[in-house]
């Protein structure tokens, strides 16, 4: 099999006025407006500290789709093993691609929450949210970078499927690793199949020249699954 060509990356977080909005509200704050200063001050401290710290870097390869089950996606060089991402594939217009990275950011910021819980496990806590936060929208940039790769510009894109979510097993994980090695970039996974450092995803992106949704969701039948990721219908061309 011809080696994938492997792009490295290391996202910018442009929508930073998002981002503090939604770290924000995870920490239970509400509207700006309606904070006390001794809450927002430290909270906006913690968030900066954060961004200071955090250093986002991905790999990415792009895998051409060879075959769909039930229950299977299988590119080449890596099988997911999802039926309902199956479903939303066997429904898409061929040729499918998929885009698999994996993105970090960095052992420092993991350091710094295990070092902050010493002292104050509302701090760590509050830099364990602002990495979650930061990782969340340095994974949205990526979706946009990836968009931008040639083989992959002109298509409809999915949103991103990771293991551990929707019906994806998260042993689903060694797959992702033996195909994409980002330990080039300083990913190691855990026997449990977790990864180090904690601030790390796995992600793949379905290509297509039409899809007939952008997630499987219309699909599924949990109404209350925390990780459903939008109905809204997505058509291209």
């Amino acid at each position: 099999m011809e080696k994938q060509e492997t792009w490295i990356f290391e996202p910018g977080l442009s929508q930073r006025d998002q981002l503090e909005k939604r770290y924000l509200n995870r920490m239970g704050c509400g509207k700006k407006a309606n904070m006390s200063p001794r809450i927002l001050d430290p909270a906006r401290s913690v968030l900066n500290i954060s961004l200071e710290i955090a250093k986002p870097r991905a790999i990415v390869q792009l895998a051409e789709v060879l075959t769909i089950t039930e229950t299977t996606i299988q590119g080449e060089g890596i099988s997911i093993e999802s039926p309902l991402w199956a479903g939303l594939a066997s429904r898409s217009a061929p040729p499918l691609t998929l885009a698999v990275f994996a993105m970090t950011l960095g052992q420092a910021l993991s350091d710094e929450v295990v070092h902050a819980k010493k002292s104050s496990l509302l701090l760590g806590y509050c830099l364990h949210e602002a990495g979650s936060q930061i990782i969340e929208q340095a994974a949205d940039e990526m979706e946009r970078l990836i968009q931008d790769i040639p083989a992959v510009k002109e298509r409809a894109r999915s949103r991103r499927f990771s293991p551990g979510y929707c019906d994806i097993s998260l042993y689903n994980q060694k797959g992702f690793f033996q195909f994409l090695s980002p330990e080039k970039i300083g990913i190691r996974m855990s026997g449990s199949c977790g990864m180090v450092p904690e601030k790390s995803i796995t992600a793949a992106l379905l290509f297509s020249e039409n899809l007939p949704s952008i997630s499987p969701c219309p699909d599924c039948q949990n109404e209350a699954c925390p990780n459903r990721r939008g109905k809204r219908v997505h058509s291209n061309k």
